[in-house]
């Protein structure tokens, strides 16, 4: 990977797992979904960059579609599942259960398979 395609990746990567973090500190934890409290949550300042960072996220997806095929970049960009979860776990506190640290640990392996 060359060092401009590895620079488009990591920032692919950190909004696309900046966006999800964002919206759950937006959004926080209510126990009953309310339509009232998810557009405010949009309207916050977690709200507004989450889809900011997703919108660049989109942007770097289109960049990385030119240079890549889409079952190969789909394959690695798999990986943000994995750091969205790991991001959950860190900034978050959130739980990772045994089953989820198989599943993330599966997804690993599968894209590791997937980019040989």
């Amino acid at each position: 990977m060359r060092g401009e395609s590895f620079f488009v990746w990591a920032l692919f990567f950190a909004t696309a797992v900046y966006g999800h973090v964002a919206m759950k500190l937006a959004t926080g934890n209510a126990q009953q979904f309310q339509y009232g409290k998810a557009i405010r949550s949009l309207m916050s300042f977690w709200g507004w960059s989450a889809m900011l960072a997703w919108a660049v996220s989109g942007v770097l997806w289109a960049v990385i579609l030119t240079k890549e095929s889409l079952v190969g970049a789909n394959s690695i960009s798999a990986a943000r599942y994995v750091l969205i979860c790991l991001a959950a776990w860190f900034f978050l506190r959130e739980d990772i259960r045994f089953h989820q640290a198989l599943g993330i640990l599966l997804v690993t392996v599968g894209i590791w398979l997937c980019t040989r």
